[in-house]
């Protein structure tokens, strides 16, 4: 969520020191959401005997996406400019949020 909300920020400030510093934190929080989902949440979704292989899909997937995504930004900013890649960078962290929480078991709780 901080992630989205320093995003929602990010393009809107004109002043120096504003801009650096909530560039700095958005950097370190989308660092912080990958080293968590793909460190410490991806590999737990699925059982021992996959967990590897399975993971090592996701990894693919992603990298996949983001040799695919600087196409896809480049195209929405000549059409939509900034507005439209906002919109598309926080379509998908609500989604990436929505599915972790739809896809996680309650605490406590062994698959």
């Amino acid at each position: 969520m901080s992630t989205i909300a320093f995003g929602l920020i990010y393009p809107m400030l004109s002043d120096l020191v504003a801009f650096v510093a909530i560039g700095f934190c958005l950097l370190l929080s989308i660092y912080v959401l990958v080293a968590l989902l793909y460190g410490v949440y991806t590999p737990e979704l699925f059982p021992t005997e996959v967990r590897l292989r399975a993971n090592g899909i996701c990894n693919m997937l992603g990298r996949g996406a983001t040799i695919v995504s600087p196409f896809i930004v480049l195209g929405l900013f000549k059409a939509y400019g900034i507005g439209g890649v906002t919109s598309l960078m926080i379509g998908l962290l609500l989604i990436q949020c929505g599915s972790a929480w739809l896809l996680t078991p309650p605490i406590g709780v062994q698959g």
